[in-house]
């Protein structure tokens, strides 16, 4: 087992608020009753994630842990990720559960969801 596998480098994060701002716009959106899942084409051979927690789930605390919770979702399951080159912006709704296993299982849902919305609207 290497550490590289249990790191999340910056490479997989959306950082500047350009880059939320042009996956908002992109439109297409996924959701469930715990997260939406907004997605856009990036041109890499991998997904970057991008997470946005409002103040409405809670103060910063709550805020923060749901962030790490979101991020560790995504690095664990990068590798069952079928689709790779998309930016990935996550936002919990309000009372989204706490517990890693529930993000893991929506996360997931959510991306095979979306991308095979995007495999079925390409030309064939």
């Amino acid at each position: 087992m290497q550490v590289s596998e249990f790191c999340f480098p910056q490479k997989y994060k959306l950082k500047s608020s350009d880059d939320f701002r042009k996956v908002f716009a992109f439109r297409l959106k996924f959701s469930n009753a715990h997260l939406a899942l907004y997605a856009m084409p990036n041109g890499f051979s991998f997904n970057r994630l991008g997470v946005a927690v409002g103040k409405i789930n809670g103060n910063a605390v709550v805020r923060n842990r749901i962030k790490r919770l979101l991020r560790e979702a995504f690095r664990l399951t990068r590798e069952q990720h079928h689709h790779q080159g998309f930016d990935l912006v996550v936002v919990p709704k309000k009372g989204c559960l706490l517990e890693i296993l529930v993000l893991q299982e929506s996360f997931l849902k959510l991306t095979s969801q979306g991308m095979k919305f995007i495999n079925d609207k390409k030309p064939r």
